[in-house]
């Protein structure tokens, strides 16, 4: 696929199991009260769902634990959730300010560093909510921030990797990833060609030290070839502070999956940044 068209981005869809309803309801109960200062909390994506599936990015029984039980082929992201006492100030409550707290932070964990450290805390999510214990009705609006650039993300070239690389090539990058992800490092990570058909992975750190000689990658949950999903654009405004001569002309893939962990499916992208003068990174996002 050779285009040269505004890049979009593929947003995530919310998934709430509820055992989530569950567990909040005794956590309110036993800590918070009538608390409403927000809660961490931690969801995650998958990004081996069938073809054509949403992106979901799911919360579950064990959301407030510091580390909870992922699926295989799964990657935590950070959250943070207020519970307004009623319904009328669920219904009030500025958005907008709420989102304003989310790209300042955000904007620190890049410009501080932390963001290329440890990447997966890019990936964000919020959620608003009101819980009526007496009925069992809870009210909520998911939220995914994320940095938008003011300026061109051109898509010049999307391919998938079984069109891209051999069999070999496939077969060596599907059991590196593998292990990659068995070792529970985060999803964001540079791949290295050695010799024909092996590849070494690293950490975005230290990849994007090596002067564009790798491919970065990300887990992409999106189930389809045409678009990046949502955790690309965190990623990319990160590397925009980080390599910004690299954004004109950037390899990146998204990995995906199947059920046996074949990365065929991921995406090479080629993808060309350009940002408008004298305007910084503004606030997106989806719900």
């Amino acid at each position: 696929m050779d285009t040269d068209k505004p890049l979009q981005f593929a947003p995530f869809s919310s998934f709430v199991n509820p055992a989530f309803w569950t567990a909040f309801s005794g956590k309110k109960l036993d800590d918070l009260g009538l608390d409403e200062r927000p809660i961490s909390l931690v969801g995650y994506y998958t990004i081996n769902d069938a073809p054509g599936l949403p992106a979901s990015l799911s919360v579950g029984w064990d959301a407030f634990l510091a580390k909870p039980n992922l699926p295989p082929f799964s990657f935590a992201c950070q959250g943070r959730v207020i519970n307004k006492n009623t319904l009328e100030s669920f219904k009030g409550c500025d958005k907008k300010a709420l989102m304003e707290e989310e790209k300042t932070e955000l904007l620190r964990l890049i410009r501080s560093g932390e963001a290329i450290k440890s990447p997966e805390k890019m990936n964000r999510f919020f959620i608003l909510m009101h819980a009526d214990l007496k009925k069992y009705l809870f009210y909520y609006w998911f939220a995914f921030p994320a940095l938008a650039f003011p300026g061109t993300i051109k898509l010049l070239e999307g391919r998938e990797l079984k069109e891209a690389f051999s069999g070999k090539k496939l077969e060596n990058l599907s059991k590196a990833v593998a292990e990659w992800n068995r070792q529970e490092r985060p999803g964001f990570f540079v791949i290295f060609e050695e010799g024909d058909s092996d590849f070494v992975l690293c950490s975005l750190e230290e990849g994007v030290k090596q002067s564009g000689k790798g491919i970065i990658c990300y887990s992409d949950p999106w189930t389809k070839s045409e678009n990046p999903g949502w955790p690309l654009r965190n990623l990319l405004a990160t590397l925009q502070e980080v390599i910004p001569e690299s954004l004109s002309d950037i390899r990146l893939i998204g990995i995906k999956c199947d059920k046996s962990g074949n990365v065929g499916r991921s995406v090479l992208f080629r993808i060309s940044v350009t940002p408008a003068e004298g305007t910084g990174l503004l606030i997106a996002y989806e719900c």
